[in-house]
Protein backbone atom coordinates (compact mmCIF):
# COMPACT_ATOMS: atom_id res chain seq x y z
CA UNK A 1 0.00 0.00 0.00
CA UNK A 2 2.88 2.12 0.30
CA UNK A 3 4.86 1.47 -2.58
CA UNK A 4 3.99 3.83 -5.32
CA UNK A 5 5.26 7.48 -3.65
CA UNK A 6 4.64 10.33 -6.00
CA UNK A 7 6.69 13.09 -5.68
CA UNK A 8 3.52 15.04 -3.93
CA UNK A 9 3.50 11.93 -1.41
CA UNK A 10 0.36 9.86 -0.16
CA UNK A 11 -2.03 9.84 2.78
CA UNK A 12 -0.40 7.62 4.96
CA UNK A 13 -3.10 7.71 8.05
CA UNK A 14 -5.63 9.85 8.87
CA UNK A 15 -5.29 11.87 11.92
CA UNK A 16 -7.96 13.34 13.55
CA UNK A 17 -8.04 16.93 15.23
CA UNK A 18 -6.08 16.88 18.29
CA UNK A 19 -3.92 13.66 17.37
CA UNK A 20 -0.98 13.82 16.21
CA UNK A 21 0.68 10.15 14.67
CA UNK A 22 3.40 9.04 17.48
CA UNK A 23 5.10 5.92 16.12
CA UNK A 24 5.35 3.46 13.14
CA UNK A 25 6.38 0.19 13.80
CA UNK A 26 7.39 -2.77 11.90
CA UNK A 27 5.90 -6.29 13.16
CA UNK A 28 6.20 -9.82 12.37
CA UNK A 29 2.05 -10.37 12.26
CA UNK A 30 2.01 -12.37 15.74
CA UNK A 31 3.93 -9.88 18.02
CA UNK A 32 2.08 -7.81 20.95
CA UNK A 33 2.54 -4.21 21.16
CA UNK A 34 2.68 -2.76 24.31
CA UNK A 35 1.14 1.52 24.70
CA UNK A 36 2.47 3.65 27.33
CA UNK A 37 1.17 6.65 28.56
CA UNK A 38 2.89 9.91 30.71
CA UNK A 39 0.57 9.13 33.60
CA UNK A 40 2.10 5.92 34.19
CA UNK A 41 -0.21 3.33 32.66
CA UNK A 42 -0.08 1.04 29.87
CA UNK A 43 -1.60 -1.96 27.79
CA UNK A 44 0.01 -5.06 26.13
CA UNK A 45 -2.52 -6.61 23.66
CA UNK A 46 -1.88 -8.93 20.57
CA UNK A 47 -1.46 -7.01 17.06
CA UNK A 48 -4.21 -9.39 15.25
CA UNK A 49 -6.58 -7.47 17.98
CA UNK A 50 -5.79 -4.50 15.44
CA UNK A 51 -7.67 -5.41 12.20
CA UNK A 52 -6.06 -4.73 9.19
CA UNK A 53 -7.13 -1.46 7.45
CA UNK A 54 -6.61 0.50 4.29
CA UNK A 55 -3.47 2.93 4.42
CA UNK A 56 -5.91 6.22 4.53
CA UNK A 57 -7.85 4.80 7.25
CA UNK A 58 -7.74 6.37 11.03
CA UNK A 59 -6.99 3.32 12.73
CA UNK A 60 -8.56 1.81 15.74
CA UNK A 61 -8.11 2.80 19.60
CA UNK A 62 -5.21 1.38 21.31
CA UNK A 63 -5.62 2.56 24.98
CA UNK A 64 -8.24 4.45 26.34
CA UNK A 65 -6.39 7.84 27.72
CA UNK A 66 -7.54 9.29 31.05
CA UNK A 67 -8.45 13.15 31.13
CA UNK A 68 -5.52 14.88 30.49
CA UNK A 69 -3.14 12.17 29.96
CA UNK A 70 -1.19 11.14 26.87
CA UNK A 71 0.11 8.18 24.89
CA UNK A 72 4.28 8.65 25.29
CA UNK A 73 5.01 5.29 22.38
CA UNK A 74 4.64 2.44 21.41
CA UNK A 75 6.58 -0.72 21.24
CA UNK A 76 6.93 -3.96 19.23
CA UNK A 77 7.40 -7.32 21.90
CA UNK A 78 8.57 -9.75 19.43
CA UNK A 79 6.84 -12.92 20.83
CA UNK A 80 7.53 -16.85 19.28
CA UNK A 81 5.84 -20.28 20.90
CA UNK A 82 6.97 -22.21 23.78
CA UNK A 83 6.91 -25.45 24.21
CA UNK A 84 3.39 -25.48 25.49
CA UNK A 85 2.58 -23.50 21.92
CA UNK A 86 1.72 -20.14 23.75
CA UNK A 87 3.29 -17.20 22.71
CA UNK A 88 5.80 -16.06 24.99
CA UNK A 89 8.45 -13.06 24.64
CA UNK A 90 11.39 -13.55 22.89
CA UNK A 91 14.26 -12.77 24.66
CA UNK A 92 14.62 -13.36 28.53
CA UNK A 93 17.11 -10.75 28.70
CA UNK A 94 15.32 -7.93 27.30
CA UNK A 95 13.53 -5.72 29.97
CA UNK A 96 11.20 -2.33 29.74
CA UNK A 97 13.24 0.36 30.72
CA UNK A 98 10.98 3.68 31.70
CA UNK A 99 12.45 6.96 32.66
CA UNK A 100 10.51 9.94 34.28
CA UNK A 101 10.82 13.35 33.03
CA UNK A 102 12.99 14.20 37.18
CA UNK A 103 15.28 11.56 35.99
CA UNK A 104 14.11 8.11 37.77
CA UNK A 105 14.39 4.97 36.08
CA UNK A 106 14.05 1.15 36.22
CA UNK A 107 13.90 -1.57 34.22
CA UNK A 108 11.14 -4.11 34.41
CA UNK A 109 10.73 -7.90 33.21
CA UNK A 110 8.82 -7.76 29.88
CA UNK A 111 6.10 -9.94 31.31
CA UNK A 112 5.08 -7.90 33.79
CA UNK A 113 2.63 -6.33 31.77
CA UNK A 114 0.87 -9.24 30.97
CA UNK A 115 -2.51 -9.83 32.96
CA UNK A 116 -2.88 -12.90 35.02
CA UNK A 117 -6.74 -14.01 35.02
CA UNK A 118 -8.34 -15.47 37.91
CA UNK A 119 -7.97 -19.07 36.48
CA UNK A 120 -5.29 -19.81 33.79
CA UNK A 121 -2.02 -18.46 32.14
CA UNK A 122 -0.48 -14.75 32.27
CA UNK A 123 -2.16 -13.02 29.03
CA UNK A 124 -1.85 -9.91 27.12
CA UNK A 125 -4.97 -7.87 27.55
CA UNK A 126 -7.62 -6.43 24.91
CA UNK A 127 -6.56 -3.22 23.20
CA UNK A 128 -8.82 -0.17 24.07
CA UNK A 129 -9.10 -0.61 27.83
CA UNK A 130 -7.44 1.52 30.07
CA UNK A 131 -4.29 -0.91 30.96
CA UNK A 132 -2.57 -1.44 33.75
CA UNK A 133 -0.07 0.37 35.85
CA UNK A 134 3.63 0.72 34.24
CA UNK A 135 5.16 3.08 36.75
CA UNK A 136 4.40 5.57 39.84
CA UNK A 137 4.13 9.05 38.63
CA UNK A 138 3.16 12.63 40.70
CA UNK A 139 2.12 15.56 39.60
CA UNK A 140 5.48 17.07 38.73
CA UNK A 141 6.53 14.18 37.05
CA UNK A 142 5.14 11.64 34.55
CA UNK A 143 7.07 8.86 32.42
CA UNK A 144 8.80 10.48 29.48
CA UNK A 145 9.99 7.21 27.76
CA UNK A 146 9.67 3.43 27.93
CA UNK A 147 11.19 1.45 25.50
CA UNK A 148 13.11 -2.19 25.27
CA UNK A 149 16.75 -2.88 25.63
CA UNK A 150 18.59 -6.21 26.70
CA UNK A 151 20.77 -6.41 30.18
CA UNK A 152 24.70 -6.22 27.99
CA UNK A 153 23.31 -2.73 26.44
CA UNK A 154 24.74 0.80 27.62
CA UNK A 155 21.77 3.82 27.97
CA UNK A 156 22.97 7.44 27.18
CA UNK A 157 21.09 9.69 29.22
CA UNK A 158 21.19 13.80 27.92
CA UNK A 159 19.90 16.41 30.81
CA UNK A 160 18.15 19.76 29.57
CA UNK A 161 21.68 21.33 31.02
CA UNK A 162 23.61 19.71 28.31
CA UNK A 163 25.44 17.10 30.46
CA UNK A 164 25.21 13.52 29.68
CA UNK A 165 25.98 10.38 31.57
CA UNK A 166 26.27 6.92 30.81
CA UNK A 167 24.48 3.88 32.69
CA UNK A 168 24.41 0.16 31.87
CA UNK A 169 21.14 -1.24 31.75
CA UNK A 170 22.27 -4.72 34.05
CA UNK A 171 22.80 -1.61 36.74
CA UNK A 172 19.70 -0.40 36.42
CA UNK A 173 17.59 -1.65 39.42
CA UNK A 174 14.49 -4.45 38.67
CA UNK A 175 12.01 -3.22 39.57
CA UNK A 176 7.88 -3.94 39.76
CA UNK A 177 5.95 -2.62 36.90
CA UNK A 178 4.24 -0.37 39.71
CA UNK A 179 7.81 0.96 41.03
CA UNK A 180 8.79 4.79 40.89
CA UNK A 181 12.29 3.67 40.27
CA UNK A 182 15.89 5.50 41.46
CA UNK A 183 17.43 8.65 40.87
CA UNK A 184 19.56 8.17 37.81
Amino acid sequence: AYMNVNRSGIIAVDIREGDRLLDVLLTSGSDDLLIATAGGMAIRFGETDARDMGRAAGGVKGIDLADGDEAIGMINLAMTPDPDGDLMTRDTNQFLLTITRRGYGKRTAVDEYRVQPETGKLRSQSRGGKGIIGGRTKDDDFIEHMFVASTHDDLLCFTNTGRVFKVKVYELPEMDRTAKGRSL
